[in-house]
């Protein structure tokens, strides 16, 4: 009799509590009582890629500029929603055909951007030789081999819509 009596009362006080529960595991974002920016915040974290892509969208044309210092990667990216939104473009390079074992694409840069509504931006992220090169330990250095390449932008490793080709025309070699 005690076991089903503390069985019940127990029972019973889950019951209780349930709607007491349900209404602190609420999520930020519908908490009326927080601030709109504290709000905001929480919505856009829980937001996919896709769904801020639609918020925040980049232009498909990315430029390699030739310089001196090396090739900038330069594309435009716009705010075309109502809210202020961020976004972490990352850039990876993707040897065409190596001559060693490489990984599929390897991060090389990466760049935050925040826009305001309707604003746009022309982002540049630089890239050296030292983005085209892999760690050799026999020559205890950097090699850059010649060969095509494929840059690669997006705001995250498994979502990469802008793409560009690049040719290093000649092995670079820089002493670790």
């Amino acid at each position: 009799m005690k076991i089903q009596a503390c069985l019940f009362l127990a029972a019973l006080f889950a019951l209780v509590r349930l709607p007491v529960m349900a209404q602190t595991n609420q999520c930020p974002f519908q908490d009326s009582g927080l601030p709109v920016e504290t709000r905001v915040e929480d919505l856009l974290s829980r937001l996919t890629l896709a769904e801020k892509i639609s918020i925040l969208h980049a232009d498909s044309n990315l430029k390699l500029v030739l310089g001196e210092a090396g090739v900038p990667a330069e594309f435009e990216i716009k705010n075309t929603g109502a809210l202020t939104g961020a976004e972490v473009a990352q850039l990876y390079v993707h040897p065409e055909k190596p001559g060693v074992l490489r990984p599929e694409k390897e991060l090389k840069s990466f760049k935050k951007i925040s826009l305001k509504p309707g604003e746009a931006e022309t982002v540049s992220i630089p890239l050296d030789r030292k983005a085209f090169a892999f760690y050799a330990p026999a020559r205890k250095g950097w090699v850059a081999e010649p060969g095509s390449f494929k840059i690669l932008v997006g705001g995250s490793a498994r979502d990469l819509p802008l793409q560009a080709d690049y040719r290093l025309a000649e092995t670079a070699f820089q002493k670790d």
